[in-house]
């Protein structure tokens, strides 16, 4: 069959030097030669009659047709340009004949005049136990085990809980792929891997999440992705982004991860390497989802191996054994054949490396097996930005939760679009059984920033739904002022991540655009693990009443991952406004005596207004807003400040005329002052 390829840059379909010249004369082939799928209408010419005479003459003895496209009756279209064709001379009589001679050759070996009906007696074959049994067998055999890290694999079967993700779990057209008996994966059955592992592990609790979280109960998660069922064109090699998502989430609820990818070839996978501990390239299993718990539960040993290399990035997806620069991934004939921890006192494996989801200082160095306290930094590793500048190595530890995984700590943190690499000259590195780690040098580190579509730059406003990952919240239409979208359904725990680089460090003003029907709503924002304020959410009355509250953060001067957490939820969130505050210790001045707050000034005002106090030791600080109804209105600072008088800003452009107070709460002192908005 001669498809839609070109070499050379001729279609192959009219190629009369490989279709006749190699194919049927120097390599005496004595079959036919048949076209793709109407691949003939790629043939060269500018007309129908034109590319059919050109194809047939370059070599083709059959054309598959559709019956409508791209023409009514195409068939016939092509049955009346040929006939035509030969009529002119286009096509000579002799290149007709040789190619009615190849077809019946052909039929008359496999007997279909003497036998022109299927043997009805093999119908209660399709289908039948033995014939699956067989299937089944093909599946496991050409499982390939990429990665696994030791006590991760096989399952037991007497497991509690198992938490699956992933839209290929339970879906037997993308598990069959693009040629079911329906076009793009329609219309197939059979067992799906969900239900194989629920057969594999009877008395286990087995759930699902599309988002990989709910698994803080699991004993083991199992992340099933890939691609979508394609055929002709329509595939992919790079895995949903919300496939991504979902196994990073199912590892942060601190379980063991196993992958199974399920791909007619291999994909890109950088993205989850670092976050699973054991990755299975299970291929198209068709309808035979037990043929992938046969390995995943230990009733065989794997055997697959790959028959072609695995590639590290897109660059390097038309790499071939032999090219100088042979270095995937997974080599050609690589592949686990054992579900046997790794020998005591082997090396440990270091199978990737990338920039940590929790901090732009950190990266996560994932081993095959639990690992020894690390020494102190550097402990023998070289971090490097762009091939050539050193990075500052702070600190090294294991990962709480994980000793598989190491924690390396850069003083300079990792910017979007810059390339890392990472080498080790064998130290003090060991694992807990006192495996000594091989040297290793360049090997690339996994920039997880560069999946940002958003990179804030502030001060700057941010709307709620330009965040880069997510739990729980939903993105809906907003009708604050007409258009937009907002973060809906903010429960108890739920949260959102934002990629930010801050100018400048200092305190800056916070303004939050939030609805709400509770009065209990309260957010955190966190960074590296600090949290850098805590503010409460008013009560707005109904989802539908929008508006703008304040209070200050102080940040540090970078880039760095801001989550927004709901410490208490039943709110919406449209956008946070982060600008330059005019808070600060006043210079060049005596430290204060006493505490103090002094009225605001102008007073009255509008739209703005500075209120300065005073703390002569350092102490917890609260400065509250609350209206003539005595509702808190909004924080204006919430936080433990040193000694020294302080100025902030307070924006009330969104506020009604009206008579407001303002309560300072530091140490044991409390002051409250009244203020004017006139507009």
């Amino acid at each position: 069959m001669v498809s839609f390829s070109s070499w050379n840059n001729v279609p192959c379909v009219v190629n009369k030097y490989l279709l006749t010249t190699l194919l049927k004369e120097e390599l005496q082939y004595k079959g036919l030669v048949i076209t793709d799928f109407d691949g003939i209408i790629t043939s060269s010419g500018s007309a129908f009659g034109e590319m059919f005479s050109n194809a047939i003459n370059a070599g083709i003895d059959m054309a598959m047709l559709g019956l409508s496209w791209p023409a009514p009756k195409f068939y016939s279209i092509f049955i009346d340009s040929v006939r035509a064709s030969v009529g002119q001379g286009k096509i000579s009589l002799d290149r007709i004949d040789d190619a009615v001679k190849r077809i019946l050759t052909q039929k008359f070996r496999l007997g279909l005049f003497e036998h022109p009906y299927a043997k009805r007696s093999l119908l209660s074959q399709i289908g039948s136990s033995e014939r699956r049994q067989v299937a089944r067998a093909c599946v496991r055999q050409s499982l390939v085990v990429l990665k696994k890290k030791d006590g991760i694999l096989p399952i037991s079967k007497n497991i509690k809980h198992i938490h699956m993700t992933g839209r290929h779990a339970n879906n037997m057209g993308y598990q069959c792929g693009g040629w079911t008996i329906a076009w793009q994966g329609g219309s197939a059955t059979g067992t799906s891997i969900m239900q194989a592992v629920q057969q594999a592990a009877p008395s286990a609790s087995v759930t699902y999440s599309a988002d990989g979280f709910g698994a803080d109960s699991a004993d083991i998660g199992i992340a099933v992705i890939g691609e979508p069922p394609y055929q002709e064109g329509n595939g992919v090699i790079l895995l949903d982004p919300q496939e991504i998502q979902a196994v990073r989430n199912l590892k942060s609820c601190n379980i063991p991860v196993i992958v199974i990818l399920i791909s007619g070839r291999p994909m890109i996978i950088d993205p989850i390497l670092s976050y699973c501990d054991a990755v299975i390239a299970a291929w198209l299993p068709g309808p035979e989802g037990e043929g992938i718990t046969d390995v995943l539960f230990g009733d065989y040993q794997p055997t697959g191996i790959l028959s072609r290399r695995w590639p590290k990035d897109i660059s390097q997806y038309l790499m071939d054994v032999g090219d100088t620069n042979y270095h995937p991934l997974f080599p050609f004939g690589y592949g686990i054949t054992s579900l046997n921890n790794s020998p005591a006192g082997s090396p440990p494996e270091l199978y990737s490396v990338s920039v940590s989801t929790a901090s732009i200082h950190k990266m996560e160095i994932p081993f095959n097996k639990k690992m020894a306290t690390p020494p102190a930094a550097p402990g023998g590793f070289l971090v490097f930005v762009n091939g050539t500048t050193p990075i500052h190595i702070t600190n090294l530890s294991l990962k709480n939760n994980d000793s598989t995984v190491m924690i390396l700590t850069v003083d300079s943190g990792f910017v979007k679009g810059s390339t890392y690499t990472i080498s080790y000259s064998p130290e003090s590195i060991h694992s807990y059984d006192g495996g000594t780690l091989t040297a290793c040098e360049n090997v690339p580190i996994y920039n997880t920033l560069n999946e940002y579509s958003y990179v804030h730059a502030i001060p700057k406003k941010i709307e709620a739904e330009e965040c880069f990952a997510h739990q729980g919240l939903n993105i809906s239409a907003c009708y604050d002022n007409g258009t937009g979208k907002c973060l809906t359904n903010i429960n108890n725990g739920f949260w959102a991540d934002y990629y930010v680089d801050v100018s400048q460090s200092g305190k800056y003003i916070l303004n939050y655009r939030i609805s709400s029907t509770t009065d209990t709503g309260q957010i955190q924002l966190i960074a590296n693990g600090t949290v850098l304020s805590t503010f409460h959410v008013p009560m707005t009355g109904s989802h539908s009443n929008w508006q703008t509250d304040s209070t200050t953060i102080n940040l540090t001067e970078g880039s760095q991952i801001i989550r927004m957490y709901a410490s208490h939820g039943g709110f919406y969130l449209n956008w946070m406004q982060f600008s330059s505050s005019i808070t600060g210790v006043q210079e060049q001045a005596a430290l204060p005596q006493s505490y103090q707050l002094f009225q605001n000034y102008p007073n009255p005002f509008n739209p703005s207004t500075a209120i300065k106090y005073q703390v002569p030791k350092s102490s917890l600080v609260t400065l509250r807003i609350f209206d003539i109804l005595g509702r808190e209105v909004t924080f204006l600072v919430n936080e433990e400040e040193p000694a020294g008088t302080y100025t902030i800003q307070w924006d009330a452009s969104t506020r009604s005329s009206g008579v407001y107070f303002y309560r300072l709460h530091a140490g044991s002192f409390i002051e409250t002052k009244r203020m004017m908005l006139l507009k």
